[in-house]
């Protein structure tokens, strides 16, 4: 037996849609649940009944927007929000990614280098329910 860890991302999206499917609003956010399973088994992280915080909730506390040339997560994923307001989802829906699921416009991009492949899952299904 050895050590080990237990990670999962659960992203979502919210959106609201006018009539030709054009998105008026939007809101993505990601939580992430990480345990580590000792091997004795033994478990140190997330207790049962403990509330988990989203990124967007954690702020400056998510500890990224000193490593990322566009800010911290929750300042990039607004930026995206505000890319996506206008647009139809199926525009959004079309952005080209790199292999490494982040976008590939250089406008977008100078506001938001962070991975948007799991937002664009998101988004897909949250706009499928929305109509």
């Amino acid at each position: 037996l050895y050590d080990g860890a237990v990670n999962a991302d659960s992203t979502v999206c919210c959106v609201v849609l006018d009539d030709n499917g054009v998105i008026k609003a939007i809101r993505f956010d990601v939580t992430q649940f990480k345990v580590t399973v000792k091997a004795d088994g033994s478990v140190a992280g997330v207790a049962a009944g403990d509330r988990i915080i989203s990124k967007n909730e954690k702020k400056e506390a998510y500890g990224m927007g000193g490593r990322a040339a566009a800010g911290e997560w929750y300042v990039q994923a607004a930026a995206f929000e505000q890319y996506c307001i206008g647009k139809t989802v199926e525009e959004v829906l079309g952005l080209e990614l790199g292999e490494d699921g982040k976008i590939v416009d250089a406008d977008i991009k100078a506001t938001c280098s962070i991975i948007v492949s799991d937002w664009l899952k998101a988004l897909e299904i949250a706009a499928a329910d929305a109509r």
